[in-house]
């Protein structure tokens, strides 16, 4: 963006655009994000927060669109199936921007 935030986005060719390639490129961009949660609400958590109320625990089952499109969606299909609740290796997002 413009403002220097992140952005996430998906371009499609008006010459093959259908229902198909509109939800699988929904279904890449849920799936980014689903990887993306939990570093991003610790990153974006206000200062003084409370600690474990956010994220939401996620769902045990994928939404279906993501099931619909699994078969397209290559590694981001099984990405995040890991066990849920474990801490992300590494440090802790803050720290990698240098902040406290």
């Amino acid at each position: 963006a413009d403002d220097e935030r992140p952005v996430l986005t998906a371009e499609l060719p008006v010459a093959a655009l259908d229902r198909d390639a509109l939800g699988t490129a929904l279904a890449r961009l849920v799936a980014v994000c689903d990887l993306l949660l939990i570093d991003s609400a610790r990153w974006l958590e206000p200062p003084g927060g409370r600690k474990g109320a956010w994220p939401p625990t996620p769902p045990a089952s994928p939404t279906p669109l993501l099931e619909r499109y699994a078969d397209r969606l290559g590694e981001l299909a099984t990405a995040g199936s890991g066990p849920r609740g474990e801490e992300p290796d590494g440090p802790e997002p803050a720290d990698t921007l240098g902040r406290p």
